[in-house]
């Protein structure tokens, strides 16, 4: 893929140049570029516009220089090639040192040419071996554009000479690309970096989950910038802060191993680069809610369009089992969009209306855990403060699904009005008492009778019971010694 874009990218590039530019600086690789889109089209052999050889009034527009109908033959093709006017020199014209300057052997690189002045020229493209090598040329009726296999030794034998187009440039240096590592996959995705050309470059991260970019079932995330700092980095690649560690979504917190990708992109080009070490396989249990099944309860979002309303997608659900899920006991619904406000006297309180409620966000951070930043409206202070106050609005979301549809946000539960209050001291109520516990007044003031207060101690039945015989045994016994006193 990247190969075929950066091709259009030249191709595209030489599409501009017009014919009649003689003159003109031009790269390497355009020359070779356009003798291969020769190569590529076929173009048959023919030196039509000089008379009758092979095709009669033939010539070739070149796409890749503004349409000019050049000659197809020899040096009508490397004229082409140079880009210079349509329809292009003859040998003589290329080698009378006009355009072109004579080098040796040694010196050849891919868009210099050979060339016996009376007969024949070809554009040279690379060595094969010390004395092979493979050359571009339209060369004989009857046949094509073709790249062809010569030995130097037998042409320098034949009177050829090498030849170097005198406004011909090298091409820059090719860019390196990125390099860098994914080196870790599972609650979190981390790994590093960096391009050669742009050292300090903060570089963009995507990693694809599930396959790689393109995989239809894969699915991409933006990292954002490899900006963190590692210590490790900085002896290896002479900088530190090219790191990237990003926590994974809920959604894909269940416990399955899963493949991470992670690409790069070049600082100057932008092509994506895959980084080293992906595919990694890594995964990640299930999470942990931030409240027990006693303090909290579950709040159904109902259906999509709340989702959406609060700025969640499925990649922020939680998956939990089934069996978590119906611990925690079903509240009301969850708002089906959020309203959070301000009063209009100036106040800095921010507030969160749930139904017939206002709840106080406690910190800015749960702001923009909520997605609530900049949705604070101004509401009047006399309609707000109509709203009861209610529980603090929590901290951060969690939004959460067992195997069914039905997906929840967790939310504090409300305290039980009905439970009775612990009572201790004067506040109790001797029926309310738990066993052995005494309240109210002692000593002195309850020797005061009822009036005064009294002491009063719970006992268990056995206990009452046998005190109550004990009590009714001495009476009987006071009784019977009043009766019968004793005699000396």
């Amino acid at each position: 893929m990247r190969l075929s874009t950066l091709v259009l990218a030249v191709v595209t590039g030489i599409s501009t140049l017009a014919a009649g530019t003689s003159g003109l600086a031009i790269r390497r690789s355009d020359v070779l570029a356009d003798a291969q889109s020769w190569v590529d089209a076929g173009v048959p052999y023919s030196q039509g516009l000089w008379g009758s050889y092979c095709v009669w009034d033939y010539c070739y527009p070149d796409p890749l220089r503004g349409g000019g109908c050049y000659r197809s033959d020899c040096s009508g093709f490397v004229s082409a090639t140079w880009g210079l006017d349509a329809p292009g020199l003859n040998t003589w014209g290329i080698c009378d040192g006009s355009i072109s300057h004579e080098i040796s052997w040694d010196e050849l690189q891919p868009g210099d040419a050979l060339i016996l002045c009376d007969q024949h020229v070809m554009l040279f493209k690379q060595w094969i071996d010390g004395d092979t090598f493979e050359g571009v040329e339209e060369y004989s009726c009857g046949n094509y554009a073709e790249i062809r296999r010569h030995s130097a030794s037998g042409l320098r034998a034949d009177g050829y000479m090498a030849i170097r187009y005198n406004q011909i440039e090298d091409d820059p240096p090719p860019n390196p690309p990125p390099t860098g590592w994914i080196d870790g996959a599972g609650c979190e995705v981390k790994g590093w970096a960096q391009d050669p050309d742009s050292p300090d470059a903060a570089l963009g991260i995507h990693v694809y989950v599930g396959g790689p970019a393109g995989d239809p079932n894969a699915y991409g995330l933006d990292l954002g910038a490899a900006a963190g700092s590692r210590a490790d980095l900085c002896d290896v690649i002479g900088s530190c802060n090219h790191g990237f560690e990003h926590e994974i979504p809920p959604a894909w917190r269940d416990g399955v191993s899963r493949p991470f990708y992670a690409y790069t992109f070049d600082a100057s080009e932008g092509f994506p680069v895959l980084l080293e070490g992906s595919p990694l396989n890594g995964s990640c249990p299930r999470m942990d809610p931030p409240l027990a099944s006693q303090d909290g309860i579950k709040r159904l979002i109902e259906g999509p369009v709340s989702l959406e309303a609060w700025r969640w997608t499925w990649l922020d659900v939680a998956p939990l089992e089934d069996s978590t899920v119906s611990r925690y006991d079903d509240g009301p619904s969850f708002p089906g969009a959020p309203r959070a406000v301000q009063a209009d006297d100036g106040s800095p309180e921010v507030w969160v209306i749930d139904g017939d409620v206002r709840r106080h966000v406690v910190e800015t951070a749960s702001l923009v855990a909520w997605g609530l930043d900049g949705q604070v409206q101004v509401m009047a202070t006399a309609e707000l403060e109509a709203f009861d106050e209610g529980l603090d609005w929590p901290e951060a979301p969690f939004v959460f699904k067992g195997s069914g549809p039905e997906t929840y946000v967790l939310d504090q539960a409300p305290p039980d009005e009905t439970a009775e209050p612990e009572l201790t001291g004067d506040d109790a109520d001797p029926d309310d008492l738990a066993p052995g516990y005494s309240g109210g007044p002692s000593g002195a003031e309850a020797a005061g009778g009822l009036a005064a207060g009294c002491s009063v101690s719970h006992q268990p039945a056995a206990s009452t019971a046998l005190f109550s015989l004990f009590s009714l045994f001495s009476l009987l016994s006071l009784l019977l010694a009043r009766a019968h006193p004793h005699r000396r």
